[in-house]
């Protein structure tokens, strides 16, 4: 049987919904003008939430058949310990009756179906804190069977309700730190917005108080070997106080970074920690309790020149090296080699830059091509060196470059633990494939205007 997970506090409107949308009122017509079950039957897992408050469902029993306009009626009678055992038996279970301390419920229910009534219910009130204090190595249900003197659907006269003990947590929607990444010439303020949400249907009314987590920048750079740091105040506002309505199960926390001439280059981190929730019972999921805003701000623009370049597969398809700095256009690409002429399994098909004057931190963009991305670097390895024929690799970039035409492609701020003179970009994979290798000689790339930011 399908276990269904149910939250305690939508049962009542989802098994209403399926009473009314799914009600098998043509089971067994060759069989049987009238026939009664129970809507979910079998094992019900239900999410009870421990929240202080007992937790309400609704067992609904369903009239069917050929003629829905007959009189019935139907009995429900919680199983005894000895009944609940010759099902477990019988189905290779070993369920153990709810205590009774731990519910509220009849233990036979009596219904009367009149000729325009297709569907009843009888609730039952389960008390969460009861249950969770029960043994856990024990699966504890309350099940009924269903009797009628109509005939009973065999396959649907039983129901094993499970209450399942659910902590009621708050958190974020998405934890992960989002990234924003600008230069000098874009706009000043950035607005993000971070979802609040429970994952139940919220009943009550309550605020959220949140903070700035420092703690967790040093945890993120000591796991993904980065170099973030806390956005100075003055750079930044965030909403400290989130109320939430009952029937709403989400907020918003917007924040906005107004960034200053006094903010320099680098890369920042804004944590921001659920710290406290005036509901007693609601709390925070450890899990998704902090969410980061990250603020690259990007370095001053170096200016290249054609002097600056040079490249080992460089084609007359476009512009040539000049494509990679006259601006984005038709025809005003740069492209490589397609024949097979260069292959090499180090570097594949590469360009140089030769910088004025050394640089340490670095950050690049460059555009797909104009009129088509079928050429697109797929995965671009970055190598550094101080006299252009010694080179260390640096860094990888993959993952998230652009497969669409006319896309700019921005990096993160990437510092290198010693000053470089010389920049290798090199492609090792294309939208369709390897690129320079002897595996795919005619694999080759093709971008527009090439952008390094650099001190």
């Amino acid at each position: 049987m399908k276990k269904q997970l149910l939250y305690i506090s939508l049962a009542s409107m989802l098994l209403t919904m399926s009473a009314c949308e799914n009600d098998g009122k043509n089971d067994f017509l060759s069989d049987f003008s009238t026939t009664m079950y129970f809507t979910n039957s079998g094992v019900q897992e239900l999410g009870c939430l421990k929240i202080g408050e007992p937790a309400d469902y609704n067992v609904y029993v369903y009239k069917a058949g050929s003629d829905l306009s007959a009189v019935s009626d139907a009995t429900a009678t919680l199983l005894t310990e000895e009944e609940l055992q010759e099902y477990n038996q019988a189905n290779g279970t070993q369920y153990k009756l709810l205590p009774e301390n731990c519910y509220e419920a009849q233990k036979r229910v009596d219904l009367q179906f009149a000729s325009s009534e297709l569907v009843h219910a009888f609730p039952v009130e389960f008390d969460a804190d009861k249950i969770d204090a029960l043994d856990k190595s024990v699966e504890y249900v309350l099940p009924y069977n269903l009797t009628s003197s109509k005939p009973v659907n065999e396959n649907k006269n039983i129901v094993l309700i499970k209450p399942v003990v659910v902590m009621p947590t708050i958190g974020f929607n998405n934890p992960d730190m989002e990234v924003v990444t600008v230069s000098p010439s874009d706009p000043k303020q950035v607005v993000i917005q971070k979802v609040l949400s429970v994952p139940f249907q919220n009943r009550w009314t309550f605020d959220c108080t949140l903070a700035v987590d420092e703690s967790a920048i040093e945890k993120y750079n000591r796991e993904n070997d980065t170099d973030y740091k806390l956005l100075p105040a003055d750079q930044y506002k965030y909403d400290k106080a989130i109320s939430f309505k009952a029937g709403s199960n989400e907020a918003i926390v917007k924040v906005t970074i107004n960034r200053t001439e006094e903010l320099v280059c680098g890369n920042y981190m804004l944590p921001l920690k659920l710290v406290s929730c005036t509901h007693p019972h609601i709390v925070a999921e450890d899990s998704k309790s902090v969410a980061a805003v990250g603020y690259c701000y990007t370095l001053p623009k170096i200016p290249l020149s054609i002097e600056m370049l040079s490249a080992n597969a460089t084609t007359t398809d476009g512009k040539g090296l000049p494509g990679l700095i006259d601006g984005v256009g038709n025809g005003m690409h740069y492209h490589t080699d397609w024949n097979g002429k260069y292959v090499d399994e180090t570097y594949r098909h590469y360009i140089d830059i030769h910088f004025k004057a050394p640089i340490q931190r670095m950050m690049l963009e460059y555009w797909t091509r104009f009129n088509n991305a079928t050429l697109a670097p797929q995965r671009v390895v970055l190598w550094t060196s101080n006299d252009g024929v010694t080179w260390a690799q640096w860094q990888v970039l993959e993952g998230n470059l652009p497969t669409t035409k006319n896309t700019k492609y921005q990096s993160t701020f990437f510092k290198s633990e010693q000053p470089f003179s010389y920049l290798r970009f090199s492609v090792t994979k294309n939208s369709a494939g390897e690129v320079g290798s002897a595996v795919k000689k005619d694999g080759c790339f093709s971008i527009d205007d090439l952008i390094i930011y650099g001190q």
